[in-house]
Formats: C-alpha cells, structure tokens, sequence
C-alpha cells in the first residue's frame, strides 16, 4: 500500500482518499478483481478521471492514480487498453519533462506491437501513434540518427493509410524544427500545410494544435518584423479559441486558458514592434494575469514579465521595470529554466545601466554572456534541420532498393533468353549430326543450318550487347566516382582554407566545419569504393614476395588510433618471424583494413578485437574475430553482393556502404585465395582468409 500513501501526498481532497482507499481494497481481494468485459469499462472512466485531474492540475495525483489503478487490472485488460494507459503516461511525464519516463513508456507503447499483443494492421493509427512517440523522445534527447527511422515508419504508415491527421502532425513538427533553427519561412510553409492537412480532423488534439500552429505562424511572422501579418494569425489563434471555449470549455478550460495567455503575450510584442506601447502594456498584462495563476504556464507568464519589465525600461519608467524584475526573480527558481534567467539578466544590465550602477550593470552582464555561452555549448550538437531531409533520403533508398528489384528481375530474364538460346543451339547441332548420317533428309536440314545460322547471329549480338552493358556499367560507375570526387575535394580544400583562419571562427562554427570535414571525407572514400569495384576486374595483380606478418603489423598498428575512439583494444596474434607470401602489397593491404575497421564498427563499446595470422598446410590464414552485433541468418549469404541489401549501421551510428567485403573478395578471389565467415546473431563474427 505504499504507493497508494505516496499518491495521497500529491492530493489529498476526501473524495480522492475514497477512490484510493476503495483500489486498496480491491488489491487485496483477487475475488473483487472482474471480469476482462468489466476491466475493459473500469478503464474508460478511470482514464477520463485522470486525465481530468492531470488538466486540473494534479498532475501527480492524476498520474500515481492510473498507476495503482492499472496495477490492479493488468493482467484482466486488453492490448488496446494497455495502449492508452502508457499514451496517458507517456502524455503527463512529458508535460512533467521527465525524460527517462518519457522514453520507458514509448518503448512500451511499441512492445505491444513488436510482441504482437496489438494488431499493427487493426490499430493502424495507434502504430502510428507510437512510432511519433518513440521519435519525439528520441529527437528531444538529442538521438537524432534513431528518431529519423521512427518519423521514416510513422510518416510512411500515415500516408500509406491516409491519415491526414497525423500527416498534419507530422508537418507541424517539421515546422517547429524550422522555426528552432531560424528557417522562419520555411517552417511557415510547413505550418500551412499541417492546417490544411489537419482542417478536417474533427478531435480536440487537433483544434489545439490547430491553435497552436496559428500562433507560431505569427511567431514566424515576428521574426521576419511582419508583425501585422503577425497579428493577423494571432487573431485567427483566437477566434479557434474562442471556438474552443464554446465546444470544449467543459473538460478543456485550462488548456484554453493558458494558450489565450501565450497568444496575449506574443500580441503584446507584435505590438512593440508596431511602436503601440500602450496596446502592447494591455496585452503583456492581460497574459501575465492569465498564466500566473496556480497550474497555469508560469514559464509563459515569466517570459511576459521579462518582457514587461524591458518595455517600462524603454520608456523611461525605471521603477516599474525595477518592481517587475524583482517579481520575476521570484519566479525564476521555482521554473528552474535557464533560457528566462537570460532574458532576465540581459534585461537587468540594462536596467542598471539606466540607473547609473555600472559596476553592478557590467555584473549582470559578464553573467548574461557567461549563461549564453553555457546554453550554446548545449545546444552545439543539434542538427534538427536535417530531419526533412534523412527523412527523404529514407523515402529515396525506399526507391532505389525496389529499382535494384526490378533490375535483378531483368538479369534473370535476361539469363533465360541465354539459356533459351543455348537450348536452341544444341537442338540444332542434333539436328546437323542427323543431316550427316541421312542424306534423305538433306533439304529440310538445309533449311534447319540457316536457321541455325540465324539464330548464332542473334546470339552474338545478344553477348555483344550484354558485353558492352557491362562496359557502360563500369564506365558509369568510374564517371560518377570521378565526377563526384571533383566537388569533393574542392569541398575539402576550401574547408582546409577556412581553417587557416580558424581563430576568427566561434567554437560552434569550428565543429560544423569538423562536421563538414568528416562528411566530405565520407564521401571520398565511397568514390574511392566505387572507382575500385569499377576498375577491379580490369587491373592486374602485381604480385611480390612481401613479409605478411608485418603487413598485418602495420595495418593493425594505425587502426588501434580508430578503436581507442570507441575505448576498444585490438589483440594481435602473429609470429615475430617474417611470414613471406607472394601478394599484390597494396590490395591485400586494403582487405586486412576492411576486416579490421568492419570489427570495430559492429563491435560495442569498451570490446576487444582479436587479430590472428598463421601457417596452415600450402595457405597462410589471416583471422579477424570480434564480439560484436553478429550477421542474422537471413542476410548471410548477401554480405559478399556488391550492392547489397545487407547493411547495417555500426554500434555507434556509423554509416554502412556495403563495398567493402564485396571488393576484399575480389581481391582474395584474384590472388587464388578464399574468404569465409563464422557468425551468430548478438554473439559476434570471425571473418577468415586464406592465400596460397
């Protein structure tokens, strides 16, 4: 019964003591528990009990409530009912900003589908749901790569499904990325499609966010110094809420309440912009008076005072701006955000200015750019603008896998018109050896040679066309690695150039040039890939005696620097004697590297990577074994295709591009040697080869 006791501290009015008192009960009594039926109604009321208390402003009560009372029917409900409990959790711990209960219950929500407990195609729009969920969590605590694939799923179930709703969801979220990163017009855009998308959505998630986007339109607008366009949205934010009131004052006055103080608030600044000072006050304090009323937004309302107090400090009315801030301060603590304590100390500085304290004003100051540089250093590793982008990019290798569908279908028709016409060419070499042995068959086998003839042509030129496919193929691949490699590195130059300027760039500008650095890089070496899957079959193998075992010495050596940064160790395990083999140097030199940086890429974190080099028989044989994420049986015998489907991203994110194998083959295959795999899925991989 404790948690029911830890329940009662956050609420304490007698009916609340009754509900819990009446669940202990039942906790107690297994015959009390009902039926699935009766669980199933138990749970609507209860949920609606709840989320009522959330939006009173017992948050804590509402949760730690619907906490004991699921407890008690778990095992009696249904997937579905399941869902909407963890939706509700999932819901108040993210209003509470909890982020660790945010991510427990969005992985929750997605159990029930990945174990099968819900139906993905029966509850297409809970799927939906909670693939939004997991990559809101995600995006929020800065694990950009995992939410994009999470948006990717949700966004494709949507439109697959047509659900415009969560479409319109989708774009607002879009729009608020846009906004974040100052790309006012365009998150313009994206709002005005999530209005039209969510226009005829009839529930009231999708009024508020209806609301919502109207009023972070006029934000944009503000930004761009549009302020009567400004005002033109906050008014239409307004007129919704108005609405609102009218439909859903009942359950949903509080919600109402604080977005009417946040669209004062915003009103009152568009007013400053337009020089209205008087109109500006009556707004500023029509929204302070709103929000700082107990379980209303006093984030919100402190913002507002921030800028209240700037507004008297403007004008001259240096003991209003005074008693202001000093409320504020009152405030800051409990709200505990960073951001206000900014805008307040940047407000305080001037103040004291204007007073004539400047000790006390340069105080204020060096602590408002202090504070600033703490919340850039934050904020210095997002790359929200790229989530259209990866998510398009998604939606473009969606795309190309199923043209790779289509050209392997091609392949093999065109391998049954070769076998067709090999069949063809045999019958008529039967029907040729009949000619010779009856010459009273000799015109209709006259007849038959021409047509034989005929068909040798065909083949031919079947084979001539089939040659020179592969040619355009090959010149293709060496053009685009070419032409890509241009850019490249005149990419890489002129970041090269940039940073002998370096002490004139912020530390943020330095580390989106090592971004842009690593980027660059990336793609050089896949045009190097792809100009050697081009050129391989072509070049000789320039074979001499070389000592393998410092090769592989040598090799392992400078990738110990690679696995230090995932705090791995590389074990080595060779004869100090000289190992001598007649290998082309260079190539096999590119094989022990793909081997070596594979292991470290799938192994985790902390791991050790164990490098073996001995004598067998006629074969020296080089091992690479690790512990790491394994190969799964179903993508086994492709790991070895040169455009492969079997590609995965390291443990740390790193980005697969499925050549290296392909070409370590090659190169083994071309030496007289062989290469082979042992793997278990989770377990780890043992990569093998052996050169005479």
């Amino acid at each position: 019964m404790i948690f029911y006791i830890h329940a009662v501290m956050f609420y304490k009015s007698p009916i609340s003591l009754i509900l819990l008192f009446v669940l202990g009960l039942l906790a107690c009594n297994d015959e009390a528990i009902p039926t699935p039926i009766q669980a199933h109604n138990i749970l609507e009321p209860e949920l609606k009990f709840s989320y009522n208390s959330y939006r009173n402003g017992n948050r804590r009560f509402a949760i730690a409530y619907m906490d004991s009372v699921f407890n008690i029917f778990r095992s009696k409900t249904s997937g579905n009912d399941r869902f909407k409990v963890y939706q509700f959790m999932y819901d108040s711990y993210y209003g509470l900003s909890e982020p660790e209960m945010v991510g427990l219950y969005a992985d929750s929500m997605l159990m029930l589908f990945d174990n099968n407990v819900i139906d993905k195609d029966q509850y297409k729009t809970e799927y939906i749901r909670a693939n939004f969920s997991k990559a809101d969590w995600l995006y929020d605590i800065g694990k950009y790569q995992d939410a994009y694939k999470y948006y990717y799923t949700a966004k494709q179930q949507a439109q697959k499904d047509g659900d415009s709703c969560l479409l319109g969801y989708y774009n607002h979220k879009l729009g608020l990325v846009f906004y974040s990163s100052s790309k006012y017009r365009s998150a313009i855009r994206n709002f005005e499609e999530a209005l039209r998308l969510l226009n005829p959505c009839n529930d009231f998630g999708s009024f508020y966010r209806q609301q919502e986007i109207n009023d972070n339109i006029g934000l944009c607008y503000s930004k761009l110094n549009r302020f009567d366009s400004a005002l033109l949205y906050y008014n239409k934010s307004l007129n919704l809420l108005q609405k609102g009131y009218d439909k859903y004052g009942k359950d949903e006055k509080l919600l109402l309440d604080k977005a009417t103080g946040v669209v004062y608030g915003n009103m009152g600044s568009a007013y400053v912009g337009l020089n209205s000072l008087d109109t500006a006050l009556s707004y500023y304090k029509q929204s302070i008076a709103i929000n700082k009323q107990p379980e209303h937004d006093k984030t919100d309302a402190l913002y507002t005072q921030i800028k209240l107090a700037d507004l008297y400090l403007q004008n001259g009315m240096l003991q209003l701006s005074r008693s202001v801030l000093d409320s504020a301060w009152t405030v800051i603590g409990s709200v505990g955000n960073i951001e206000a304590l900014l805008r307040w100390y940047n407000v305080m500085w001037k103040y004291q200015k204007a007073n004539g304290q400047y000790a006390s004003a340069l105080d204020y100051l060096s602590k408002s750019v202090s504070l600033k540089d703490s919340i850039d250093k934050k904020y210095l590793s997002m790359q929200r603008i790229e989530l259209d982008s990866r998510i398009k990019g998604m939606e473009h290798d969606a795309q190309i896998a199923q043209l790779k569908k289509t050209d392997e279908s091609r392949t093999r028709l065109l391998v049954l018109a070769s076998v067709i016409a090999l069949l063809t060419a045999i019958v008529s070499f039967l029907l040729y050896r009949n000619w010779s042995v009856s010459r009273k068959n000799y015109e209709s086998l006259k007849n038959l040679n021409t047509y034989i003839n005929t068909q040798k042509e065909q083949l031919k030129h079947l084979l001539k066309d089939l040659g020179k496919a592969t040619n355009e193929k090959d010149r293709i691949l060496k053009a685009v690695s070419h032409d890509m490699r241009s850019p490249v590195n005149a990419s890489l130059a002129l970041i090269e150039l940039i940073e002998t300027d370096k002490d004139r760039l912020n530390k943020e500008q330095q580390d989106y040039l090592q971004l842009l650095r690593e980027s660059s890089n990336n793609a050089l070496s896949l045009t190097k890939d792809l100009l050697e899957v081009a050129t391989l079959s072509s070049e000789t193998i320039n074979k001499q005696p070389t000592d393998i075992s410092g090769l592989v010495t040598a090799v392992t050596g400078l990738l110990r620097f690679k696995a230090a940064e995932k705090q791995q160790k590389i074990e080595l395990q060779v004869s100090s004697e000289p190992l001598i083999c007649n290998i082309d140097k260079e190539k096999i030199t590119r094989v022990i590297n793909n081997l070596v940086n594979n292991a470290i890429k799938f192994s985790p974190q902390g791991d050790t990577i164990y490098v073996g080099l001995e004598q067998k028989n006629n074969e020296t044989e080089l091992s690479v074994k690790d512990n790491g994420i394994g190969i799964p049986d179903n993508i086994k015998d492709k790991v070895f295709d040169i455009f492969t489907e079997a590609k995965r991203f390291g443990t740390s994110g790193e980005q697969p591009y499925g050549l290296g194998l392909s070409i370590s083959k090659q190169i083994v295959e071309a030496h007289g040697g062989r290469i082979w795999f042992c793997s278990e899925d989770g377990v780890g991989t043992t990569f093998h080869v052996a050169i005479p």
